[in-house]
């Protein structure tokens, strides 16, 4: 259990593959779902090493499916960008043509 710059006890999960980076998921015991996910990453302003954090500020239901609708990207502790979900369309319907190779 670790205490998170959220202000609450949440539960972590350590990913790895064989000669991967590592994901962090920081669970919230209360509904099972990711408040926060970490990773190693490079900054795109210095091409420095960061660790980067998603939070995920809200879920919402899309489709049948609870997701996260609001979130925030912190760069070493830093806000770097903010996200919002309004509409996620499960298995759409896709016309066929759209996958024809166009002749020149």
């Amino acid at each position: 259990v670790c205490s998170s710059e959220l202000g609450r006890s949440l539960e972590r999960v350590y990913v790895t593959g064989a000669g991967k980076d590592y994901i962090l998921y920081y669970i919230d015991p209360a509904t099972g779902l990711p408040a926060v996910e970490e990773t190693p990453g490079t900054s795109p302003m210095t091409q420095a090493p960061v660790v980067q954090k998603t939070v995920y500020d809200a879920y919402g239901e899309f489709t049948g499916l609870r997701l996260p609708k609001a979130m925030t990207i912190l760069q070493d502790g830093e806000k770097f960008a903010t996200g919002t979900l309004d509409k996620f369309e499960l298995n759409p319907a896709v016309p066929q043509d759209l996958f024809k190779k166009k002749s020149k």
